[in-house]
This record gives structure tokens, C-alpha cells and sequence, in this order.
């Protein structure tokens, strides 16, 4: 609809929005946030990539430092981690949108458009939306970034004992 008359002929088989049998101004904002959300993935797409890039690093300084893998261990069995906030933000994205769109269709199908603004939604329509529910993944989804730091972790704590051992004959004796 937005910026192409062709769409209004081809759909509605109208010249102008005035003729549409339904209420433009909720396919214009439908169409507007099917725009918005489509921005919003690409951005947000360029964001996880340099979540997943740091992710990267961020397993590098693990080999450095066991508080950096046991923090990142501790998220990712505490379902904190950034992949499970992306996870939820991305089902929030979802069933925001759904929510979204289901207004504005009804918006253009069932509020006239000479009184747009006097007409309410009724309790009833309110009352028979979904809630919004998420459910994390059980934690062998996230086996897959999480093996890198159990071996990283292992390999900590190798060297930890193998140090405590080779010290405590030295202590014993002294």
C-alpha cells in the first residue's frame, strides 16, 4: 500500500484508498511495522554477530583466566548467557509483533474509518489474545558453545591439581 497505488488495484481492485472496503489507515500501519521489523532484524542481526565475535574473545581469555570461563560457564547454566537473552529477546520480537499486526488487521477490518477515533476494542478481544510465554531450551541446546569451556575448564583444573601436587611433596618435606 505505502508509496504504490498498483498494490491498492492488485489487492483491492480500487483506484484509491478512499474506495477501500476496508480501513486504510490499519493497512498503513501495518505495513509500517512490517518496515520497522524488518530494520530492526537487520540491526539486531548485526548486533549478534558482535555479540557472537566478543563470545569468541571472551572464550580466547578463558585460556587466561578462570574467573572469565567461570563466568561464562555460570551464565550459560544459570540460563543468562547472551545467547539465552537473545534467544528470549528474539521470542519477545516475535509475539510482539504478532500482537502488533493482529491489532492493526483489526484496525483495517473492523473499525470503520469515519469513526476510527471514537471506537474502542471490546474486553472480550482483549481477553482472548495469547499471553506471551517463553520457555528457555534445556540446557543441552547450548552444548554446543558450552564444550569449548567444560575442556577449558577441565584443562584449568588439570593444571591447578597438577600444580598442588607437584608443590605438596616440597611442603611435606620442608
Amino acid at each position: 500500500l505505502v508509496g504504490s497505488e498498483m498494490c491498492i488495484r492488485d489487492r483491492y481492485g480500487v483506484e484509491h484508498v478512499e474506495d477501500l472496503p476496508v480501513n486504510w489507515r490499519g493497512l498503513v500501519m501495518q505495513e509500517g511495522e512490517r518496515i520497522t521489523s524488518e530494520a530492526f532484524e537487520a540491526v539486531y542481526a548485526d548486533v549478534s554477530q558482535s555479540i557472537e565475535d566478543q563470545r569468541r574473545w571472551v572464550m580466547w581469555g578463558s585460556l587466561l583466566s578462570p574467573y572469565i570461563l567461570s563466568r561464562s560457564l555460570s551464565g550459560s547454566l544459570a540460563l543468562t548467557s547472551s545467547e539465552h537473552v537473545q534467544r528470549y529477546e528474539m521470542a519477545a520480537e516475535r509475539y510482539r509483533y504478532s500482537l502488533i499486526q493482529s491489532l492493526n488487521t483489526l484496525h483495517a477490518e473492523d473499525i470503520d474509518l469515519a469513526h476510527d477515533r471514537e471506537q474502542k476494542v471490546s474486553q472480550e478481544y482483549w481477553a482472548q489474545l495469547a499471553d506471551f510465554e517463553y520457555q528457555p531450551p534445556p540446557l543441552k541446546a547450548d552444548w554446543a558453545t558450552m564444550w569449548q569451556s567444560v575442556i577449558v575448564f577441565s584443562l584449568w583444573f588439570f593444571a591447578v591439581f597438577s600444580v598442588l601436587m607437584f608443590i605438596r611433596p616440597r611442603m611435606t618435606t620442608s
